[in-house]
């Protein structure tokens, strides 16, 4: 660790991120240890006061896995902005002709941010996860759920959080302004999820099938799948209990993690996949494309086609789809308006790289 801050270019990344570093932290703190705490105190005051309050241990596994997405788009705001903070500077006229004069290698830019974003996220997790599992010995008695469920929260979101910081530091290694790449980074993320899911309501719509079909179902089940935002959510377990008038009611029992292993290994796979890009790719920057919106020329193509795609789905499902759920499709509307919607996204992304080139 000592050997880090001896590092010049650490220091100077480190001195912009270290507030971000306890913003998180708080955030984090506000999100899981704060509510667990008040939670607490709160069921333990219903119990004095109501002698027949029923005291359900898996509260907490309730709170700390159930589906909450509120603070995770705070903490990857947060991401995003360290990610602004990191690079700003090295884009910069002025301050990317200084760096590139001094004696550091691209690479050892890219690697001293690439490490300065894994140790700001990693330490507020960190201090979150010791907090919380104090909590949990501490109140051992009134939590029923396993303490596993602690770990294995704080090591998935943790590995998300990285994983979106590394995607947002390859985005920033191919477009040269450093607010466009923050913006176009989150959404390419979901694009691949937006463009499953329209190819599914192509094939509903073209086979006229219902949405009870279980082709459809199963399509569209894979479809929710290729969603990355999905990856940190989790999956309830039903308890099925009879009520007082013998009807059948249903309560989540707890919360799991699907398929936690292999979920894992697949961000930790895209972690290092896009670190490494990251590296290769900056290192291969031309300084007098630094500015514009898309350094790389093939990158420029991909993103104009990109949005023309976009701009085409989002036209079609406006003007081409039928307005009420028993109208038959009319597919060839859909796929005219997809392509002059293609069309009309090309232009339109063209002259935002044009403009933003100048």
């Amino acid at each position: 660790m000592k050997s880090l801050f001896k590092d010049p270019l650490f220091y100077k990344d480190w001195k912009s991120s270290k507030w971000i570093c306890l913003l998180m932290t708080l955030i984090l703190f506000w999100d899981k240890p704060r509510t667990a705490s008040e939670t607490l105190s709160s069921l333990k005051y219903q119990m004095l006061m109501d002698k027949t309050f029923v005291f359900d241990k898996m509260w907490f596994n309730q709170l700390l896995l159930g589906w909450s997405n509120v603070k995770s788009i705070f903490v990857l705001g947060v991401i995003v902005l360290l990610c602004i903070l990191l690079f700003k500077g090295e884009k910069q006229d002025s301050t990317c002709d200084l760096l590139h004069s001094m004696p550091f290698t691209r690479k050892d830019i890219m690697v001293s941010k690439i490490k300065v974003g894994i140790l700001t996220i990693s330490i507020a997790f960190l201090i979150n996860f010791i907090i919380l599992t104090f909590f949990y010995f501490n109140n051992k008695s009134q939590i029923g759920s396993s303490y596993l469920d602690i770990p294995k929260f704080y090591s998935i979101n943790l590995l998300f959080s990285l994983f979106f910081f590394m995607f947002l530091v390859f985005m920033q290694s191919m477009v040269g302004q450093y607010f466009a790449a923050a913006i176009i980074a989150p959404i390419t993320l979901f694009v691949p999820n937006m463009f499953a899911s329209y190819i599914v309501d192509l094939i509903r719509l073209g086979k006229g099938l219902g949405y009870d079909s279980p082709k459809l179902m199963a399509l569209d089940q894979s479809v929710r799948n290729s969603n990355i935002y999905d990856i940190v959510n989790t999956y309830a377990i039903d308890r099925m209990e009879k009520g007082p008038d013998g009807e059948q009611i249903g309560h989540i029992d707890r919360f799991i993690y699907e398929n936690f292993d292999i979920k894992i290994m697949i961000l930790i796979i895209l972690i290092v996949v896009f670190a490494v890009l990251a590296v290769i790719i900056y290192n291969r920057v031309k300084l007098e494309r630094i500015n514009k919106l898309i350094i790389f020329k093939p990158v420029e193509t991909v993103f104009k086609l990109g949005v023309g795609i976009c701009v085409g789905m989002i036209l079609s499902q406006i003007f081409g789809y039928p307005k009420a759920p028993e109208q038959v499709a009319n597919m060839p509307l859909i796929y005219i308006t997809l392509l002059i919607g293609t069309v009309i996204g090309y232009f339109i992304a063209k002259l935002v790289v044009k403009f933003c080139s100048r």
